[in-house]
């Protein structure tokens, strides 16, 4: 055990000094634990390529999420370069074509080699690339619990809409859970995760649309969301020019037409197109 964990020649000279082997063995043990601490919270940054429309949608939690791990990032239509956003059809079906779409859905974030798409699931990664989901496998459940409970509320798309999903009843139940961590000032563990990016966005966009008046009805929420605004990577994101305007450049109107005209099918504008790519290109 301890001429695995701890190198021999220390563990010679510690033995000739009479030091009892249990410890060396507990010495060789705490090592290796601070060798596996060091891999697991190493947080690389490097660059990311987004894909998707000018506007908030599904890629803004994505965005906060970026900023918040210090990962930096550059929007760019993925097989045009030259193009900021998506804003045409044929731009589409030439992703689809290139088969790094699973479900043929935006966004797309290529990163570390891979073409993630699913929002929850380039969260995910991001989460688990960057210590971000939590401190155990029950803080990684809390974490899952909440962000699916997102997925059920929908707030963003909602207030889109202007459709309520039960708006009240979801705030009521995540300020409860922020209260009930005793370990923090965050939904779970002591810190900040993915499932905190997700809530900060959904509150922003209540309060923006005065769908809710989150100050008066749930101030513990606002001051969490206050907490969240300031960190350091989503503070910058906020205050610079890169953040576009909700739910998108042009206004609501224009964001949904430049949509409708890029993917026709989903909106019954045209049929579904047949499956362009003969295989899923996950990594590059």
């Amino acid at each position: 055990m301890a001429d695995r964990d701890v190198p021999p020649s220390v563990v010679g000279d510690l033995a000739a000094m009479g030091v009892s082997p249990l410890l060396l063995a507990a010495a060789g043990a705490s090592v290796a634990a601070v060798l596996v601490f060091a891999i697991v919270t190493a947080k690389p940054k490097g660059s990311a390529v987004l894909t998707y429309f000018a506007g908030h949608g599904r890629a803004e939690e994505i965005r906060l999420m970026l900023a918040l791990c210090g990962i930096k990032w550059k929007n760019a239509v993925y097989g045009d370069e030259g193009a900021e956003y998506i804003t045409k059809e044929k731009q589409m079906r030439k992703i689809m074509s290139a088969g790094v779409l699973a479900m043929e859905q935006l966004p797309l974030l290529q990163i570390d080699g891979l073409h993630l798409v699913q929002q929850n699931a380039i969260m995910r990664y991001l989460a688990r690339r960057h210590g971000l989901y939590g401190s155990s496998a029950a803080e990684a459940a809390q974490c899952d619990i909440l962000s699916d409970s997102m997925t059920d509320w929908g707030p963003v798309s909602a207030v889109v809409q202007g459709k309520d999903p039960g708006h009240v009843k979801y705030l009521a139940r995540f300020q409860r859970a922020l209260a009930s961590n005793e370990t923090g000032s965050f939904l779970v563990g002591s810190g900040p995760t993915f499932v905190d990016v997700q809530l900060f966005q959904a509150l922003t966009q209540l309060a923006a649309s005065k769908t809710v008046d989150i100050k008066s009805k749930f101030p513990e929420l606002e001051t969490y969301r206050k907490k969240v605004a300031a960190l350091p990577g989503i503070s910058a994101y906020l205050n610079s020019d890169t953040q576009l305007p909700f739910p998108g450049m042009g206004g609501k109107e224009a964001f949904f037409a430049n949509v409708a005209a890029v993917i026709p099918w989903v909106f019954g504008k045209a049929d579904q197109p047949p499956l362009l790519a003969s295989s899923w290109r996950f990594q590059k």
